[in-house]
């Protein structure tokens, strides 16, 4: 299944209002990419320079730092591509990948406090998501995981399940903050997904308005909210004739 994504200046479709055209949320959705590869790529390129002509004189550091950053631009580059990537980015063969894909991009973008702790869903509930809804629904799980991971900053957990039938489909992705120490949440993104009218376009919340379009293109509606110590993205998606 095919899904193009599409976001009208103040134009309502069903009950929802979008505030951005398809070439602007395009053009924000580049910035936000380059943006999450410059760091990586730019760090291999520092190492590089540092080692310039004279192979001989790179030391462990060096060699560390163009090879930590190289792996972390790779596994960026996956993940983001089947988020924002077209439907063939997703294919049956690469649905025992996605969990293993999903932790190495947890680990690149991982502070000094290392990656949350995963709980994937089963296989054969992701089978029946795509299987029901189509490719463009991993799409949106892989969206709703950027979401609340950058929606909770100090995330220490993250929560993926999945329930699909005849009738509809279900996402959920949730976020823990630490059990000790202040948790941070970005109400920006929860208020962009609640009321796409009411947000500016910037690169800052152009993750959550598309990922509000892309659950509309597919039959269904995005929500997230914070409680306590976490933050919740939640998506219930109508399943193909």
């Amino acid at each position: 299944m095919s899904v193009t994504v599409g976001l009208y200046f103040c134009r309502k479709t069903g009950d929802t209002a979008f505030m951005a055209d398809t070439t602007q949320l395009a053009q924000l959705i580049a910035t936000r990419l380059c943006h999450d590869l410059a760091g990586p790529i730019g760090a291999v390129a520092a190492g590089v320079e540092l080692v310039g002509d004279d192979i001989s004189s790179m030391d462990t550091e060096t060699l560390d730092l163009i090879g930590a950053s190289s792996a972390a631009a790779t596994h960026k580059l996956k993940f983001l591509r089947i988020a924002f990537g077209t439907a063939a980015a997703v294919s049956p063969a690469s649905l025992g990948e996605l969990e293993n894909v999903t932790r190495k991009y947890l680990e690149s973008i991982a502070g000094q406090s290392g990656p949350p702790e995963l709980m994937w869903a089963t296989s054969d509930h992701l089978v029946q998501l795509q299987d029901g809804v189509g490719a463009g629904a991993i799409q949106l799980l892989f969206n709703m995981i950027i979401l609340t991971v950058e929606g909770m900053p100090k995330c220490g957990a993250l929560t993926v399940a999945v329930e699909a039938s005849a009738a509809q489909a279900h996402i959920a992705v949730t976020a823990r903050g630490p059990k000790d120490g202040a948790v941070t949440v970005r109400a920006d993104i929860i208020d962009a997904i609640t009321d796409p009218s009411a947000v500016l376009p910037s690169a800052r919340t152009a993750q959550a308005l598309y990922a509000v379009a892309l659950a509309h293109e597919l039959g269904g509606a995005l929500s997230m909210a914070a409680q306590d110590n976490e933050i919740s993205a939640t998506a219930t998606l109508r399943p193909r004739p």
